[in-house]
């Protein structure tokens, strides 16, 4: 009994390596908020919202593909106005809403805190042997692609 008690609360491998790999995340921007701020950018969040503008011009495109609640983008985004990282805009397909915009100052902003995080991640992979590094790649990007569609009878595509 106290067995099948102890396997509930293991969170098991796939989430083990999920949160290890969160880990190594969050550790190289915490090693990157430094350079960040030196860029104007409060933190993290800052950087990636500026950086999800382009792709996501309306705050509730960005609140959905940061996965962030409403009322902490609409916070995010006056901040960075403050900043003078973005700029508002009418919507001319709906005036009811704006677009957001990157300002001059935005996008060197982007460029440096992403020259940041470039740095701090590539620390980490220094300690990868080149081979470990193609194959951690590869993985990488197997695991970011879109699931492979199978039909019964027929291979995956």
């Amino acid at each position: 009994m106290n067995n099948s008690k102890n396997q509930q609360n293991d969170p098991g491998p796939a989430w083990s390596l999920l949160l290890t790999a969160g880990g190594a995340i969050q550790a190289a921007l915490a090693e990157a908020e430094p350079a960040m701020a030196d860029a104007g950018l409060a933190d993290a969040k800052a950087f990636f919202l500026l950086s999800s503008v382009p792709d996501h011009p309306h705050p509730a495109a960005l609140a959905g593909a940061l996965m962030l609640p409403r009322p902490t983008v609409s916070f995010l985004i006056k901040r960075a106005e403050a900043a003078g990282h973005l700029e508002r805009h009418p919507d001319p397909g709906d005036l009811r809403r704006f677009r957001l915009s990157l300002t001059p100052a935005g996008r060197a902003a982007v460029r440096r805190g992403r020259d940041a995080i470039d740095r701090a991640w590539s620390k980490r992979m220094a300690r990868l042997t080149p081979a470990e590094a193609r194959r951690f790649a590869q993985t990488v990007q197997k695991l970011a692609a879109p699931p492979v569609t199978t039909h019964p009878g027929r291979p995956p595509e």
